[in-house]
């Protein structure tokens, strides 16, 4: 089964940079997801492995072997597409025996291998029928039918379930771990849904401007983001602040905010001087009790501007004197009302080093 390395690869198109210099590993049997913003580098990145596109400089090795000379149908791998691209003039049991029909294998082979793969991808529905008589959801399994029927040992995986209604899509999601995990294949997916990616993926990729802005477990990248673009993109939602370092206690770090607030945050890197705090907005606690609040620290007060129902929790801005602060609340707690005055408790917070480019730079998407 492969791993995939790829070492230093570069690709432009004029003055766009779509790949700068990157380089990871993709272990074997791993199920991995890249996501960032549109624009990133994760689907020229994804071609690039493919060998649809032909990188600058750099190299690509599957299984050790480097593949910049081994064309796209020689490189034992699947390709499924958001654009589904059946054969429309196929049924859907010639689009599922495709591969090993071209290539020759004998007849007992081809039905072995088209049966096989539709049962993994539990789909019973009559085989003798067009593409265009299914639904996306059920014309996207045939697809993955395809590829599992091609002896794909590497899934290459492009928005497989951008074009999927919703709650297709969340049941399909799963099926595809699952069929990637039964098989030991090593799958690598690339989605714009962040949700997608952190219910499904051993690791995440996450790009941004062509370069890899960090790679870790869902859990790793949501509970220590190294840097604040991460952080906000994990999760959809944080609050920044710009502050300074003005002490120490044990192994967290306070700093003061611009408006004279005070944090106190855990910082083994112990950062001094201009630093950037953010905050998710589940990490803070809400009361309107002034009395609930027994520290100077780590507590702001503002005003409730805006109340939005989410089902499992609501959101809420919160107007302080150190600017608009989002707090996410289960919804089972207490509501608050607009204009209601409340007391925020900063639980958890991170921190980072000044970027030199400037907060709005360092965490903007494009």
């Amino acid at each position: 089964m492969p791993n995939v390395v790829i070492v230093n690869v570069k690709k432009r198109y004029g003055d766009i940079v779509a790949l700068d210099g990157v380089s990871l590993e993709i272990r074997d049997r791993e199920y991995v997801c890249i996501i960032g913003p549109s624009g990133s580098g994760k689907s020229t990145l994804l071609k690039v492995i493919a060998g649809i596109i032909k990188p600058d400089e750099g190299k690509v090795f599957i299984d050790g072997v480097p593949v910049d000379k081994i064309p796209i149908e020689n490189r034992r791998l699947g390709l499924v597409l958001q654009d589904i691209l059946l054969f429309p003039h196929m049924t859907l049991w010639d689009n599922t025996t495709y591969s090993p029909v071209v290539r020759g294998l004998n007849y007992n082979l081809v039905r072995e291998k088209g049966l096989t793969a539709l049962s993994l991808v539990e789909i019973d529905i009559p085989l003798e029928i067009l593409p265009n008589e299914l639904s996306r959801g059920a014309q996207q399994k045939i697809a993955l039918a395809r590829a599992l029927a091609a002896d794909a040992k590497l899934l290459l995986l492009d928005e497989p379930l951008g074009s999927i209604d919703a709650r297709t899509a969340r049941s399909l999601r799963y099926e595809l771990r699952r069929i990637v995990k039964s098989l030991g294949l090593t799958a690598i997916h690339v989605t714009h849904n962040q949700e997608e990616a952190m219910s499904i993926a051993d690791r995440i990729i996450v790009m941004r401007k062509g370069k890899v802005e960090q790679i870790g477990t869902p859990l790793e990248l949501y509970t220590n983001p190294r840097t604040p673009f991460v952080c906000r993109f994990i999760g959809g939602e944080a609050n920044f602040f710009e502050g300074k370092v003005i002490g120490r206690n044990g192994k967290s770090t306070i700093v003061a905010l611009s408006n004279g607030s005070k944090l106190e945050i855990y910082d083994p890197k112990n950062l001094n001087g201009k630093v950037v705090i953010a905050i998710r907005p589940e990490h803070i606690v809400m009361s309107v009790n002034e009395n609930e609040v027994n520290d100077d620290i780590n507590v702001l007060e503002g005003h409730i501007a805006e109340v939005h129902f989410l089902g499992s929790y609501i959101r809420y801005v919160v107007n302080t004197n150190e600017g608009e602060l989002i707090v996410k609340v289960p919804r089972n707690k207490i509501i608050f009302k607009e204009g209601d005055r409340v007391y925020l408790h900063v639980k958890h917070a991170y921190l980072f080093r000044y970027p030199e480019e400037g907060l709005e730079k360092a965490i903007a998407y494009e």
